[in-house]
């Protein structure tokens, strides 16, 4: 613990006298940019030791534009993987890692950035694609919005630590959408499937099954009303003919009876057309329900209309549908 409480105050001394030094760049740099590079860099370092990283990462880049030296690019890798983006980190040390230094005193910050990069590379977990079957020939899979080569295997991909989101489509099925949580030195199994729209259909409930299922319960409420109306109809029948046998009744009844007449004579056709319209209307639910799988499109295209109203003498009931 005291070596390593050592190294990093050793290390401390080198960025330090590495940023007070001024090196060479490709562009030139006043004496005033310098200076407030400089001032820029020790407001940023303060951002980082309060907790302040995003602040801290935004400053430290702006310093790299002016003055990029191994201690402001070691500092820029520390603040992202203080934010949790473990892999540009890990790159970023690698990058202050490989460079030759440009001074004595940035070796000990280049040595500690390839200790860094090696202990970031066995934090960076991996999401490892499975594919469920052979894909199609345009399938694409997405993660976090950038495409995935589909190779044979997959090959692990490297992610921080963290929510991603895992997208499968291609032509002919539907996209398929799979949140994942992964931790840190922690490799996570995906599986990656290719679902047709025909098997959501039949799968899932699609439009045609829902169809299906009204046009049922559309048909049973109306063999249920034309048993009403049928039943109604012959007690008013039974009524007349205790009433008025032989066709005789009773003038103190007569509107009374008429009623009975006239509703036996509307109820009749009435239910005879509501219950045939419900069993057309229960056929075509079973049908729907109980057929296979049809195209979503088709399935869109399909209705059911059924009505009724009463006319002189009678009543008319229609039924209607396109599948």
């Amino acid at each position: 613990m005291t070596s390593e409480v050592l190294r990093r105050g050793l290390l401390g001394i080198a960025i330090s006298l590495s940023c007070s030094v001024v090196t060479p760049v490709v562009y030139a740099q006043s004496p005033d940019e310098l200076k407030a590079a400089r001032e820029l860099f020790q407001e940023a370092y303060r951002d980082e030791q309060e907790g302040r990283h995003a602040q801290a990462l935004g400053k430290f880049q702006r310093v790299a534009q002016v003055k990029e030296t191994a201690a402001v690019r070691y500092r820029i890798a520390a603040v992202l993987e203080s934010l949790g983006r473990l892999r540009e980190a890990r790159d970023s040390f690698r990058t202050v890692a490989e460079t030759a230094p440009a001074s004595p005193a940035d070796q000990p910050i280049a040595e500690d950035a390839r200790q860094r990069a090696d202990a970031l590379d066995k934090r960076i977990p991996h999401l490892q694609l499975t594919l469920d079957g052979t894909p199609p020939a345009d399938a694409r899979v997405v993660v976090d919005g950038r495409p995935v080569p589909l190779s044979t295997p997959l090959e692990p991909i490297e992610v921080d630590p963290g929510e991603h989101t895992v997208s499968a489509s291609a032509t002919g099925t539907r996209t398929t959408t799979r949140k994942v949580v992964v931790n840190e030195g922690r490799d996570s199994v995906v599986p990656v499937s290719f679902e047709s729209s025909a098997d959501q259909a039949s799968t899932g409930g699609g439009p045609n099954r829902t169809l299906g299922i009204v046009a049922l319960g559309a048909g049973g409420a109306l063999l249920a009303t034309s048993v009403v109306l049928l039943l109604v109809r012959e007690s008013d029948i039974s009524k007349l003919h205790d009433v008025c046998p032989g066709g005789n009744c009773p003038s103190s009844r007569r509107d009374e009876l008429q009623s009975a007449h006239d509703r036996a004579s509307l109820f009749g056709p009435l239910g005879i057309g509501v219950g045939a319209a419900g069993a057309v209307a229960a056929g075509i639910g079973a049908y729907l329900v109980l057929r296979p799988s049809h195209d979503e499109a088709n399935a869109s295209k399909s209705r059911l209309h059924v009505a009724s109203r009463p006319l002189p003498g009678g009543a008319a009931v229609s039924l209607g549908g396109t599948f």
